[in-house]
């Protein structure tokens, strides 16, 4: 085996892990007020049934919402909300209402009593069905029950193209832009 000369040595932490999609995740309390937090770890866990999984601190105030409600939605904000979006999770929602300290605009989720985020491109309705308890932070994974996006950032497949509007990946404290696009998944397959 060659020897690594070219790489230096790092303490194990999962901020080596390549960047997140930043995502706002709505909730509702017990009688049914919007609330919004900022994530930064977030991912899709399967194709079928469709699912995403958000990590979410025990102390949040969004983590009992998520947990009691059993449901919550997933917004993919611009990188032109970003202020409005990072406020988000620099207040707790304990202390105010975030729809209306960000100027975001509640709309009814279609599939789930949680209000969704209508300057976002992209929202996400999803139903909890599984948490993974991982230390400082829950995984929670929701099935996703009902999809909408604004018409702009839609294909002629009905596939959402993130080139098609500015969407944000968190990096550990920062918030990046995504890259160009580079290729499809198989392109270098024998033809």
């Amino acid at each position: 085996m060659a020897e690594a000369t070219n790489k230096v040595d790092l303490r194990p932490s999962i901020e080596h892990f390549y960047s997140f999609p930043f995502v706002l995740v709505t909730c509702a309390d017990e009688v049914g007020k919007g609330n919004i937090i900022a994530i930064g770890a977030s991912a899709p866990c399967s194709a079928n049934p469709p699912t995403i999984g958000i990590a979410v601190a025990l102390r949040r105030y969004s983590h009992g919402l998520i947990a009691a409600r059993g449901e919550f939605g997933v917004n993919i904000p611009r990188a032109g909300d970003l202020e409005g979006a990072d406020l988000t999770g620099c207040v707790s929602g304990r202390d105010g209402d975030k729809f209306e300290a960000t100027g975001f605009t509640a709309i009814a989720g279609q599939a789930i009593s949680v209000p969704m985020i209508a300057e976002c491109p992209v929202n996400l309705e999803c139903k909890l069905v599984h948490t993974a308890k991982l230390g400082s932070h829950d995984w929670f994974i929701g099935e996703v029950v009902a999809a909408r996006a604004d018409a702009a950032a839609v294909t002629s497949e009905g596939r959402v193209d993130p080139t098609r509007f500015d969407g944000v990946f968190s990096w550990w404290g920062e918030y990046c832009a995504p890259g160009e696009r580079l290729g499809k998944w198989g392109f270098a397959a024998p033809r």
